[in-house]
């Protein structure tokens, strides 16, 4: 079954998160995305002291990574296949802390029947933008935000008429418009940045800048098949993205500073050692190829963490009548580990059977993508060409129309 369009682009996508960053040549359209080169870069902890050396440090592995992408990446046996490589796209998706996202619903009810026009749409998006950005610039926290925000996502991701769901509204009547709206922003140093540090290195014709909590869903709904209910957790280094789909809208997003890298810390001081080795240590449990005494130590130190991660799911708060999957999207190194965690916190003594804990892991993802054989790949980065595909695609469609 084909899943893409025929035409093919060469692409770059990008994935910005607390923990690192990854990028990948990417050829789409096809039959599936066609993956050439790709490379994460891990940043340094023990540099990060405020948001201000976090940025440096954002700043200075993305210039790491870019020179390998062009000076190994563009030279890879692969590319050398493909006889024109012009690039046509950049994505670039960024994880919490660096965008600030809402979810609103938004209802328009009149007495006479009314009709959906393109410009009625764009007035509702302008308005709550303008809401959105008030409401940002009144509340933001952070250095880099503190400089400027730029909005890069303002998406209607549900549509109601009267009631009934449609995915085509435009030109129909109504007395009921009911309207679910995505809006994010992120730093615009941020912005700047990517473009400069990419525009000096490749021409581009294209820049997409994302979220990862929207980038998820679209990913997720296009890998498995599309639920009206599910969540999904994505835990990265420094903080977790919690999203919810509800009645098959896009409905509640949550970012929480809390992540892997939480208990590395904690691994760190129960051994008194550096934090380099705790990572060795915690990834060696688990593989489960740890002495029982130190995993014992490793044990009590997860589960003196595991009240943060029920405040987390408390504030979610998610129903556990509702057949319910929830897909868990880390590093897969730490699928095991945080796989008990949520089913910990979440069920407690009384699983229940209406709610399934999903790890999303590279192997899910094969169907979607050409992997390389004998290339270590993580799962965030590949959900990220899955969720810039599915923008291409949605893009073709609409040129279409």
């Amino acid at each position: 079954m084909r899943l893409w369009s025929k035409n093919k682009h060469l692409s770059l996508v990008c994935e910005i998160g607390s923990g690192g960053v990854g990028a990948a040549l990417v050829v789409m359209g096809g039959r599936k995305p066609h993956i050439l080169y790709s490379k994460t870069s891990n940043f340094q902890p023990k540099k990060i002291s405020d948001a201000k050396t976090f940025e440096k440090e954002v700043k200075r592995t993305l210039d790491v990574l870019l020179d390998e992408i062009v000076t190994q990446g563009l030279r890879s046996p692969e590319i050398n296949k493909i006889t024109r490589y012009d690039f046509s796209s950049v994505f670039c998706s960024a994880s919490a802390p660096w965008y600030v996202a809402k979810t609103k619903f938004v209802v328009i009810e009149k007495k006479e029947p009314f009709v959906v026009t393109n410009r009625l749409i764009e007035e509702i998006l302008d308005e709550e933008e303008k809401k959105f950005k008030k409401e940002a610039e009144e509340n933001i926290f952070g250095h880099v935000f503190k400089e400027g925000i730029q909005m890069i996502e303002r998406s209607v991701t549900d549509v109601s008429l009267n009631g009934y769901r449609t995915e085509n509204p435009i030109s129909k009547e109504t007395v009921s418009l009911e309207l679910s709206v995505y809006m994010s922003i992120i730093p615009r140093t941020i912005v700047f940045s990517l473009e400069d540090k990419i525009g000096k290195r490749i021409h581009v014709n294209k820049f997409h800048f994302s979220t990862f909590p929207l980038t998820l869903v679209n990913s997720i709904e296009k890998v498995f098949n599309k639920e009206d209910n599910f969540g999904i957790f994505h835990v990265g280094a420094e903080a977790t993205d919690v999203s919810f789909v509800e009645n098959g809208m896009f409905s509640d997003t949550l970012s929480v500073e809390i992540g892997s890298n939480s208990i590395i810390r904690a691994i760190s001081k129960a051994f008194s050692i550096p934090f380099d080795v705790a990572t060795s240590f915690l990834n060696i449990y688990s593989g489960g190829e740890i002495d029982s005494q130190t995993g014992k130590k490793i044990e009590e130190v997860i589960e003196k963490h595991m009240d943060e991660w029920s405040d987390v799911v408390s504030k979610v708060g998610i129903n556990k009548t509702l057949p319910f999957n929830i897909y868990l999207v880390t590093e897969e190194k730490f699928v095991k580990i945080f796989k008990n965690i949520l089913d910990k916190v979440v069920f407690g003594d009384n699983k229940s059977s209406n709610i399934k804990i999903l790890p999303v892991t590279v192997s899910a993802l094969t169907d979607l993508l050409f992997l390389n054989r004998g290339v270590k790949y993580d799962a965030p980065l590949l959900l990220s060409i899955v969720g810039a595909g599915v923008v291409l695609e949605k893009g073709r469609k609409e040129s279409l129309q």
